[in-house]
């Protein structure tokens, strides 16, 4: 049986609501809906792209970051308890969130509990073995994206010998059903030699997921 291969979009901060709109049409009209793909726009353009995509087939939302508080007086967050009946997938844990905001392995573990608890399947981002160590108490339900920090933002992909060999070790201490996606300066022109790995079942895409050109290359 081929494997299903799941393509994620983290648009992260970068654009308006006109320009997120303006981007989300131009994938409408480019994708051929072979394959699954999750978009991840900035928070507050979840219910313009929830209303845009009814009816489309393989295309499904996440969010970028979630809450690690279930409810109560935290100004500013978005609990995963707010989020059902509008986004299936949250990215956690993103190499971003531990550098700049400097999330530990305990709060992603609480967001994973969170996201599972409220029916959101999360994205956890891993760049090293301890991170992915740190998963061994969750509930199985997730699926890890591996993104090497000298491949996130700097244009340098990691080879696909060694994402291999990452992801391989990762079903090791996980378990063999895991799904792993790669992540790092993927763009059209490197994708398939990804997708084509054994262990790895998909890719989040950053910067390139911008271009819209070059993402709807990607995912079809």
């Amino acid at each position: 049986m081929p494997k299903e291969n799941l393509f994620v979009a983290n648009l992260k901060c970068n654009l308006n609501l006109t320009e997120s709109l303006r981007w989300l049409k131009g994938f409408l009209e480019g994708f051929n809906g072979n394959n699954k793909v999750v978009i991840c726009p900035e928070a507050p353009f979840l219910l313009p792209f929830k209303e845009k995509i009814q009816g489309r087939e393989n295309i499904t939302l996440g969010i970028q970051n979630i809450s690690q508080f279930e409810e109560g007086q935290y100004t500013g967050e978005i609990s995963a308890r707010a989020l059902v009946g509008i986004t299936d997938y949250a990215i956690v844990g993103h190499s971003e969130r531990r550098k700049y905001f400097k999330e530990t392995d305990a709060e992603v573990r609480g967001k994973i509990a969170l996201c599972q608890k409220y029916g959101i399947m999360p994205i956890v981002c891993v760049s090293n073995e301890s991170e992915v160590s740190e998963l061994l108490g969750s509930e199985e339900n997730f699926i890890v994206a591996y993104e090497p920090l000298t491949a996130i933002g700097t244009g340098e992909p990691e080879s696909p010998e060694e994402a291999e060999k990452f992801s391989q070790k990762v079903k090791e201490i996980l378990g063999l059903e895991v799904k792993v996606l790669y992540g790092g300066s993927v763009n059209s022109g490197n994708v398939k030699a990804y997708l084509q790995l054994e262990s790895i079942e998909g890719v989040l895409v950053g910067g390139a997921s911008l271009d819209i050109i070059d993402f709807v290359k990607i995912v079809n």
